[in-house]
This record gives structure tokens, C-alpha cells and sequence, in this order.
């Protein structure tokens, strides 16, 4: 969703949607992922559309670490 908000240019859907995303982090207690979102949301607010992809890769990254089983790394 967040790559999908991006690439349309809609930043007051991203907005909303890293709002959201920063709300799940919080409530399951992953201080980076609350982190990375509110430095997406400023970065929104900004507008600033290539420092908004990269921080959308990195909330991805994260995810993709997080669910992986039993911390294995992709080789």
C-alpha cells in the first residue's frame, strides 16, 4: 500500500496509511518501525519524494526481517 500511495503521488493517502502503519509498530512494541514511519510522515509533509522511497524501502526491509522465521537472513 505504501508503494502503491507513492507511486501515484497521492501523499495524503501515504499519509494516512504511514500513520496507520506507525500505530501497529507502536502497539506491537518496534520502536524502529515507529520510528522509520514518523520519519516517512515528515518526510511527507515535506514532500520530498526521493527521501519518501527510500524510507518506504527501509519500513519494507524491515518487515521482510521481521517475518521471516526464526530470525533466518536470506542468503
Amino acid at each position: 500500500k505504501l508503494y502503491t500511495d507513492a507511486e501515484t503521488g497521492d501523499f495524503s493517502t501515504l499519509a494516512q496509511t504511514a500513520h496507520r502503519l506507525k500505530g501497529v509498530f507502536a502497539m506491537l512494541n518496534l520502536h524502529p518501525g515507529k520510528q522509520l514511519c514518523e520519519q516517512l510522515e515528515r518526510h511527507i509533509t515535506e514532500q520530498a519524494s526521493e527521501e519518501v522511497k527510500h524510507d518506504i524501502d527501509e519500513i519494507d526491509e524491515l518487515v521482510r526481517v521481521l517475518l521471516q522465521p526464526n530470525g533466518q537472513q536470506d542468503e
